[in-house]
């Protein structure tokens, strides 16, 4: 059988060339089409990538100054907790001390981290070059630089961090622009750890029995402020209540008072601190002591050597050993005893002391300066002396408590 191709005098192939060249050549061009594309799409991929990283970056920042303010340390100039007495707490560095009006006055140093391993280096301070950001660490570290700004209202504070796909400008002062960069800022408000300053040097909410112990209570101001305010009977033999110059005992002494007895326990705390007990306990700046029996040592860790944790929650109560102070008036503390207080040695209190619990035994001798305010009844015994401190009290209200993000307050555009 002879060939079509021979038959008609063509050479065989004539067709079959142009048609494999063409799907040749139509196969090249889908090759390229559809490698331009990986190329586009990877770009896109690694754009995509470092815009995370930088705004994650940012977002790091931002908690990582909401960390460093709420956990009170001092800090190093790596922004490693410090344990050294003299140096001020990361907060007072950062955002100041409120004035009258509750306008902080933040300092406005940036702080400088970059990735390192699993964790960030940084740089506190001055606004120096961070270690992660030395030509021997990889180019594509991310980095932060965050820092604190007045904030409208004046009672708020700005946080902005600015987040980089690696160590570059806008995030340190090196030579380059970042890859990729975001911007995120938040508003953060004071949340006082004593909302309500109370009036009376000392409170009890109902019967006082003290018996013949010689309790001494004192509201030197002359603003109308009481020295003692109870919801049922007083019963005390030797109890001196101090007011102002020339001011009658009995004008520092309201007793029997029906709206405090009838107020409900979760409410005399609620109206305190504006918050229920288990919310309050839960707050970051809050440390939680065990002291069922004596805890001297627990306490003076948990308050650190330079007094700068100055909200405890004491569980089981206040129990002591020996002498001990708690509480500067720069630095007051508030005190919530979840239990009977006992005090084996003299105690020195600035600040508010909450007790739970209706025993309150001070053999040694207690020195309380700011109020003292019992959940329910109170039978003390031993020297006791309260004086309200009005500076004191509104240091707790004023400088004293939590920073917490103002909601619809995050933005990452200008």
């Amino acid at each position: 059988m002879t060939s079509s191709c021979l038959r008609d005098h063509r050479p065989c192939g004539a067709v079959a060339l142009p048609v494999a060249l063409a799907m040749a050549l139509a196969m090249l061009l889908y090759i390229g089409i559809v490698h331009g594309s990986l190329l586009t799409e990877q770009r896109l991929s690694a754009n995509r990538y470092r815009a995370a990283v930088a705004f994650e970056a940012a977002d790091a920042g931002i908690d990582f100054m909401l960390g460093r303010l709420n956990a009170g340390d001092p800090v190093d100039a790596r922004c490693q907790p410090e344990s050294s007495p003299d140096l001020p707490s990361f907060r007072e560095q950062q955002a100041g001390q409120p004035d009258g009006q509750g306008a902080w006055a933040p300092g406005g140093i940036p702080v400088l981290c970059s990735a390192e391993g699993t964790g960030w280096a940084c740089q506190c301070g001055a606004p120096a070059l961070p270690a992660a950001a030395q030509p021997s660490v990889a180019p594509s570290a991310a980095t932060f630089t965050v820092q604190m700004h007045p904030g409208t209202p004046a009672d708020l504070l700005r946080i902005e961090s600015v987040g980089c796909s690696n160590p570059a400008q806008p995030c340190v002062p090196v030579p380059g622009r970042a890859d990729a960069q975001a911007r995120i800022a938040v508003s953060i408000g004071h949340v006082p750890a004593l909302a309500q300053v109370p009036a009376a040097a000392l409170t009890v909410h109902g019967d006082l029995h003290l018996g013949s112990s010689p309790w001494i209570l004192q509201h030197p101001s002359a603003s109308g402020g009481l020295a003692l305010h109870t919801g049922g009977t007083v019963v005390a033999d030797r109890l001196a209540t101090l007011g102002p110059p020339g001011a009658p005992a009995r004008s520092t002494v309201l007793a029997s008072d029906p709206a405090l007895l009838g107020t409900e326990r979760s409410h005399t705390f609620s109206r305190l601190f504006r918050m229920d007990a288990a919310a309050w306990q839960a707050l970051p700046t809050v440390r939680r002591v065990d002291c069922p029996s004596a805890c001297d040592n627990a306490l003076r860790n948990a308050v650190g050597p330079g007094g700068h944790h100055t909200m405890l929650w004491l569980n089981g109560g206040l129990h002591l050993e020996g002498p001990l102070q708690l509480g500067t008036p720069s630095r007051p503390v508030v005190i919530i005893a979840d239990g009977p207080i006992a005090l084996r040695g003299p105690l020195t209190v600035h600040g508010l002391v909450y007790t739970t619990s209706s025993h309150w035994q001070a053999p040694a001798g207690a020195d309380i300066f700011g109020a003292v305010v019992a959940e329910g009844a109170l039978r003390g015994n031993g020297i006791t002396r309260i004086r309200h401190d009005a500076e004191v009290l509104q240091a707790l209200h004023d400088r004293t408590g939590t920073f917490v993000r103002v909601p619809g307050s995050w933005k990452d555009f200008e």
